[in-house]
């Protein structure tokens, strides 16, 4: 296993694009950090929001009063499904009463959000959000199955649909282990990805590391997202960690 000095190599690295963005940013103005950011992340074409609509699979509509129609809605975005249940009063052509079922692991992520727009009967506010979020679930899934396929000779464990696991297969024991956890906070107008990267590191590895590199990981890897992208920033540190297995 190899010791830190590859993360000294890699923070000298970190310095020298440091160095580069600093300059970037003198000569241009910076523009909506979360929008770059966001695009940043999941390397995606710039596309419209309502681009991907939901599937819809079923509508029931019941009549409950007079002027009161209940709606039941079943449907899907991007494989990621949803059950509404809402009254609409003909005469003021608004909703109440909305309820929205979702599946418990995305429930956790977004729970907040779903939690709002049952409180305000929002529903096209829920399908924008709930149609990007899946959009951007779909391209967190394509990166988690791409870093499985590149460092096919780690082991990289989806520990949750936000968490990825890398460690040294041929000895767990004493292996460093890098947890990457990418989570989607959604709120109404935007989705902003939330990522970071800790490392776990045996006790002769931070003996090892007098300039304290290891306890800087956290804070390169951001710096390494804003520098290069996540993609890269990823790469580059469980390449340094792992350059002898």
């Amino acid at each position: 296993m190899s010791t830190p000095l590859n993360l000294n190599q890699l923070q000298e690295e970190i310095s020298i694009l440091e160095d580069r963005l600093v300059q970037v940013r003198k000569n241009k103005k910076r523009v909506s950090t979360d929008i770059n950011f966001t695009e940043r992340l999941i390397n995606a074409n710039d596309q419209s929001l309502l681009s991907t609509k939901p599937f819809t699979n079923h509508v029931k509509i019941l009549s409950t009063g007079e002027h009161i129609r209940h709606y039941i809605m079943t449907g899907d975005s991007r494989g990621l499904g949803f059950n509404l249940e809402f009254d609409v009063i003909e005469p003021d052509l608004c909703i109440q009463n909305l309820k929205i079922k979702i599946e418990p692991f995305i429930r956790r992520e977004i729970g907040h959000f779903i939690e709002n727009m049952e409180r305000d009967a929002n529903l096209l506010t829920f399908f924008k959000g709930f149609i990007e979020y899946a959009r951007l679930n779909d391209q967190r899934e394509l990166f988690f199955n791409a870093m499985k396929q590149k460092f096919s000779f780690l082991a990289v464990d989806v520990c949750a649909n936000f968490l990825l696991k890398f460690s040294d297969p041929n000895d767990s024991r004493i292996s460093p282990e890098l947890i990457f956890t990418w989570r989607l906070n959604l709120t109404p107008g935007h989705v902003r990805p939330d990522v970071s990267l800790l490392a776990r590191m045996p006790d002769h590895w931070r003996t090892n590391d007098e300039k304290r590199v290891i306890d800087q990981i956290p804070y390169n890897f951001q710096k390494l997202v804003e520098l290069k992208g996540i993609q890269p920033a990823v790469e580059m540190i469980v390449m340094s960690i792992f350059s002898d297995v």
